[in-house]
C-alpha cells in the first residue's frame, strides 16, 4: 500500500506497506539523480529534510520530507534489497498554498 498527501510548504510522508523482510533493508531513492536517500533508519542525504521510519505494528516505511519546497516534487522510489529487487514507485506533486 502507498500513499502519498500532498500539500505545499508541509511535512509529506509517502508511505510503503513492507512485511516479513527478515534481514532485509529498505531504501527510498530520488529517481530523477538516482540518489540514495535512506536506507532502513539512516539518511544518506545532507538535506536534513528527509527522514526514514518504520512502525513496526503495521509493517510501514515512511520517507517524509519535511517543508515539502517545489523542487521536491517528482518519483521517488521504496526499494527492498530482496533478489529480485522488490520495489515501488511514488509521484510526488507539490501544489500551491
Amino acid at each position: 500500500m502507498i500513499s502519498v498527501i500532498d500539500r505545499a510548504y508541509d511535512d509529506d510522508r509517502a508511505n510503503e506497506r513492507v512485511k516479513q523482510l527478515g534481514n532485509k533493508s529498505v531504501s527510498w531513492v530520488r529517481v530523477r539523480d538516482d540518489h540514495i536517500l535512506t536506507v532502513d533508519r539512516m539518511t544518506f542525504i545532507a538535506d536534513e529534510r528527509f527522514q526514514s521510519f518504520y512502525v513496526e505494528n503495521n509493517g510501514v516505511w515512511t520517507l517524509q520530507i519535511k517543508y515539502v519546497q517545489a523542487r521536491d516534487a517528482g518519483i521517488y522510489e521504496c526499494q527492498v534489497s530482496t533478489e529480485p529487487k522488490i520495489s515501488a514507485r511514488v509521484h510526488l506533486h507539490v501544489v500551491g498554498k
